[in-house]
Formats: C-alpha cells, sequence, structure tokens
C-alpha cells in the first residue's frame, strides 16, 4: 500500500496564533489559571500548591502550542505538544474533504488504542486534518490520500 519514492509532507497550524479571538481567549485562559493558582495557593501548603500549579500549567500547556502534521509512506502522525498520535494507512477507512481540511474516517478495529480527544472531533471514529497553510502542500496532500487511502 505504501509507495517507496513518496516523499514526506510536513506541516504546522497554531490555531491560537490564527483565532481571530487569540487574545479573548488566551486572556481568559491566563486569568483561569491565575485564579486556579491563587486558590490552591490559599487553600494548601505551598509545596502542594505549587506542585499542582505546575500540574495544571503542564495539563494547558498543548493547547496553546501548535499542531504539526506528518503524512509518510508509512502512515499519518499528529504531534501537539508533549502528546503524539500515529497511524498507520490501514487504520483508516476512507476520507472526505470538508471546508478547511480533510475528515478521516478511521476503521473499526478493536485493539486500537483510542485517539486523545483533543485531536478529534466529537464522534471518535473521524480525525480532522486541516490543510497546510502553504497552498503548493496541498496537492501532494492530495495525491498522498489518493495512493494510501484510497
Amino acid at each position: 500500500m505504501s509507495v517507496p519514492d513518496s516523499p514526506e509532507l510536513e506541516w504546522e497550524r497554531w490555531h491560537l496564533k490564527e483565532d481571530p479571538h487569540r487574545l479573548v481567549r488566551l486572556s481568559l485562559l491566563l486569568l483561569l489559571v491565575a485564579l486556579v493558582g491563587a486558590v490552591l495557593v490559599v487553600s494548601l501548603p505551598i509545596t502542594a500548591a505549587v506542585a499542582l500549579g505546575l500540574a495544571l500549567v503542564v495539563a494547558v500547556l498543548p493547547y496553546v502550542m501548535p499542531r504539526r502534521f506528518v503524512v509518510r509512506p508509512e502512515g499519518l502522525s499528529i504531534r501537539q505538544g508533549f502528546y503524539v498520535i500515529r497511524r498507520e494507512w490501514s487504520a483508516f477507512d476512507g476520507c472526505e474533504p470538508v471546508g478547511s481540511g480533510y475528515l478521516l474516517h478511521l476503521c473499526p478495529v478493536s485493539g486500537l488504542k483510542p485517539l486523545r480527544p483533543n485531536l478529534l472531533s466529537p464522534s471518535s471514529k473521524e480525525l480532522f486534518l486541516p490543510l497546510p497553510l502553504e497552498p503548493e502542500k496541498v496537492p501532494t496532500l492530495e495525491k498522498a490520500f489518493k495512493e494510501y487511502i484510497g
């Protein structure tokens, strides 16, 4: 199913940077983290508050970081913050173009670890893959889908 001479395609999308309301969303996120941090400091011993505050920052950090998408002959890889998911092309049943990307349908195969919810559409059997911002990469992505998914 894989073609050995197919090139690797890689792009990055930073949704927080692309969002027109990013300043409002980032301000609300920072306010929420500050309020939770203040509650932790007031209600817990300082060492526990610092530990839980760092855990909160580590948990929120991937949501404000960019996502890196890599299409290889072996499969698809998505990295967001500390999380990486990899799927072989055989894990996908098909794909369909939607507004600003592709909706990849996952095969109903048991034994596959479910994807993380922040990388999925609400149905959990589909994966949204946004188009690259560079228009010259879009035909290569479409060609890869035709080769690998069908």
